[in-house]
Formats: C-alpha cells, sequence, structure tokens
C-alpha cells in the first residue's frame, strides 16, 4: 500500500504533466512542509520552473479572505464537506499560509474519513504556527485515530502546554492515556478536563468506564449517574450503571438502567443481552432467551449474545436450540468480539481454540496484563485493543475538531454472575 507521501507526489507529478503547476506546487509544499528532505518532492518543484523551486516570500501567516472564509464556514454549517474541499483547496492555493484554512480543510478531510490528507493539513498548520493548541489538538486526534497513541499524549500534551485550561484537549490526552495503559494519568487528565468543564457529561461518562474497568465501581456509578443528570438521553450511560449496579449486587436498580438504555435506544444489542443476562442469574430462562434473541437479530455478529443463548440452551437441554448456534461454535472468541472460554468449554473439544479465547478475553479485560508470548490471529487483536466506541464530532467556528471518543468498559461481561469463579479458573488454566 503506497504511503500518503507517496500519493501526494504522484498527484503532483499528474497534476505537472497535465501543466497545472500551480496544483502542482502546491502539492509538492505540502510534502516539504512535513518532509523538508524529501527528494521525490524537492525534484518535482525543481522540474515546474527554477523560479518555482525558489523559497517563496509570503507575508507570514497570510489570512484568506473574510468573505471567502464566511463562505466556507456557511457550506461546513450545511454539511456540504466534498464541496467545501473543492473550494477550499483553490482558496489555499491563493493562500497558502493562512492557518484558519488549512486547519478548516483538515478538520473537513478528517470528518470525511480522510485521515492521511487530514494530518498533512495539521502538520502544515503547526509547522507555520507552533504555538497553535487548536492545531496540535487537531493533530493529536488524527494521531490517536491511527492507532500512533504515545505521539498522540505528546501531542495533546504540546495543546496543553500552550494553552492551559482547555477541557477537550485534556480530555483527548486521558483517552490516549487509558490506550496505553496508563489508567492513573488517564483519570487524573479526565478530573482535570471535568474541573475544568463540571458539566462536561462525556468526560464524567467516560471516567466512570475507567474506573468500572479497575474495579471502583461505586466510584464509577458515581459518575454515570453524573453524566445521566447532565445527559439524560445518553443511552450508553444508562447502560453502563446497569453493568455497574449488577457488579454491585443491586439487580433490580440494574435492571431498570438497561430498560431506560432500551427506551432510548431500541436497537441496543448490548442492553438486551445485559437483560438477558439478570434474567438468566434468577432462572427466568424463557424470557432470558427472548432478550438473546433480541439481541441477536439487531447485531447477528454478537459473539457474547449468541454464547449465553448457547449454554442457556444446553442448561435447559433444549437440544434444536443448541443447533441454532451450532455453525459459530468455532468463531464464539476465537474471531471479533472476545468470549470467555469456560462458555465453551462444554461445546467443544479442541485446546487450541481455548487458548486462543482465553488469551483474546485476557486483552480485551486487561490490555496491560504481561500473556505468554503467542501472537493472536489478526482480526483478534484488532477486535480488543480499542476500548473506545462512540464518535461525535464537531468543529465550532471551523476551528477545533472535537473527535470525543467515549472509553467503554466492554458492556457486556461473558461470565454469567454464578459463574465467575468458573470462568477465572478456566481462564488461569489455559492462559497459565
Amino acid at each position: 500500500m503506497q504511503t500518503s507521501v507517496e500519493q501526494t507526489i504522484k498527484r503532483a507529478q499528474s497534476f505537472a504533466r497535465q501543466g497545472k503547476a500551480t496544483e502542482a506546487e502546491a502539492l509538492y509544499r505540502s510534502v516539504l512542509s512535513r518532509f523538508p528532505n524529501n527528494r521525490n518532492a524537492q525534484a518535482g518543484l525543481a522540474a515546474l520552473t527554477p523560479e518555482r523551486a525558489q523559497p517563496q516570500q509570503r507575508q507570514p501567516h497570510a489570512a484568506a479572505p473574510k468573505d471567502a472564509i464566511d463562505a466556507l464556514l456557511a457550506l461546513q454549517q450545511r454539511g456540504m464537506h466534498r464541496e467545501l474541499l473543492e473550494e477550499g483547496t483553490s482558496l489555499a492555493e491563493r493562500h497558502p499560509d493562512s492557518i484558519f484554512l488549512l486547519n478548516l480543510l483538515g478538520i473537513t478531510h478528517a470528518r470525511l474519513g480522510d485521515k492521511a490528507e487530514a494530518m498533512g493539513y495539521f502538520r502544515r498548520t503547526v509547522a507555520l504556527k507552533p504555538d497553535y493548541a487548536d492545531g496540535h489538538n487537531n493533530l493529536g486526534n488524527v494521531l490517536r485515530d491511527f492507532g500512533r497513541h504515545e505521539e498522540a499524549a505528546a501531542t495533546y500534551r504540546r495543546s496543553i502546554a500552550i494553552r492551559p485550561n482547555q477541557p477537550q484537549a485534556h480530555y483527548n490526552l486521558a483517552t490516549a492515556l487509558f490506550s496505553l495503559g496508563q489508567g492513573d494519568l488517564a483519570a487524573t487528565s479526565y478530573r482535570r478536563a471535568i474541573m475544568l468543564k463540571p458539566d462536561y457529561a462525556t468526560a464524567h461518562f467516560s471516567l466512570g468506564n475507567l474506573l468500572s474497568h479497575a474495579g471502583r465501581v461505586n466510584e464509577a456509578i458515581t459518575c454515570f449517574r453524573r453524566a445521566i443528570e447532565l445527559r439524560p438521553d445518553h443511552a450508553e450511560a444508562h447502560n453502563a450503571l446497569g453493568n455497574a449496579l449488577r457488579q454491585a449486587d443491586t439487580r433490580d436498580a440494574a435492571m431498570e438502567a438497561y430498560k431506560r438504555a432500551i427506551e432510548l435506544n431500541p436497537n441496543h444489542a448490548q442492553a438486551h443481552n445485559n437483560i438477558g443476562n439478570l434474567l438468566n442469574g434468577v432462572d427466568q430462562f424463557d424470557a432470558a432467551l427472548a432478550s438473546y434473541n433480541h439481541a441477536i437479530e439487531l447485531a447477528p455478529e454478537y459473539a457474547s449474545a449468541r454464547a449465553h443463548r448457547l449454554n442457556l440452551h444446553a442448561h435447559i437441554c433444549d437440544w434444536d436450540g443448541i443447533e441454532l448456534d451450532a455453525d459459530w461454535i468455532p468463531r464464539l472468541g476465537t474471531e471479533g468480539e472476545a468470549v470467555a472460554p469456560f462458555m465453551l468449554l462444554a461445546r467443544e473439544d479442541d485446546a487450541a481454540r481455548h487458548r486462543i479465547r482465553a488469551e483474546a478475553l485476557a486483552r480485551a479485560r486487561y490490555a496491560r496484563t504481561p500473556l505468554p508470548a503467542r501472537r493472536m490471529p489478526r482480526a483478534i487483536a484488532a477486535s480488543s485493543s480499542s476500548a473506545a466506541v462512540m464518535v461525535g464530532v464537531s468543529a465550532p467556528s471551523g476551528v477545533r475538531w472535537n473527535s470525543e471518543r467515549e472509553v467503554v468498559k466492554p458492556s457486556a461481561p461473558a461470565c454469567s454472575p454464578s459463574s465467575t469463579s468458573d470462568a477465572m479458573a478456566a481462564m488461569s488454566a489455559l492462559v497459565a
């Protein structure tokens, strides 16, 4: 696969062959702003004309005309991102040092999913204006999305050093630190974001998930309740509160939280699965099966719901029901979502797959716990490497790309309440 730099150079070469020297020059210079010693870009720029190859004398950080920027922001407000790119890119050719414009183009590329181009624009922005806090914050978001969490954390820290009292940058730093397994530092950054913005519902929610992940259930419950006070329609927070209440053995309250999550989002497969687990734990098997079935209808690849349904069918000796998921047994916990291996010990006699399940579950739940030097299939590693779901993007005034990622603990524990000790014993035996 070609890198974004190679693709940019090829586009520049194509423009040059078509006689579009201005477009080619802009692309070559965008590469050189990030990689000043790139020989292909240097050669391509020199080949255009000798005078174009010379450093251009421009007014530093020359702003694009206000009316032109206002027109682009109007396109942004209407969601016309591709039209914004078309007009904005043309404007950037005439005003290549406009910080606001470059940042806006980076935000737009990021919104359209072109993170490589977005990174290029954000790097140009901070190269032209190293003290631009929003530019560093936006660059950190793209680095994080590429899985480069250490670089993202360093970039967020640069943004914070420039402007310490920005809650978004502290929040973003926390998500990067959580991905690096640095939970204590992540909690500190979440709390700093909340101190700066007490009504920051997303930060309360993500801090709750981090605390729940660390076993600090009562503190997590407090965070989830606060998030819900601030955003009563936050279905994920209700579902997470249900999980925490279930861990605290307050099952009636957990049931109410799950039901509220479903009222807010009827297609919330995890909440349906979680209700199934509660009902299963009190021997309401028919109702539990109905919940598992609903979860699977909403999300056919939902491994935990299938594993729970499979075990319940076996428990009540419903052999026809077992056949519903028989073809899934080799895949459960070995592809995609992690599943506790003990749930399938009686369903499959394959030690190698049980070990893969054990390792996948341990990696998903205890990301920084040392494991034997054994590689998992890529599909499993990819599914368990990120603790973040739910992305919300906004860019007030076209300045900041607030790519919030709510840190979410796996919301449907794979072992039923009565079987936790058996699950941990099975995992220990398989992973040791």
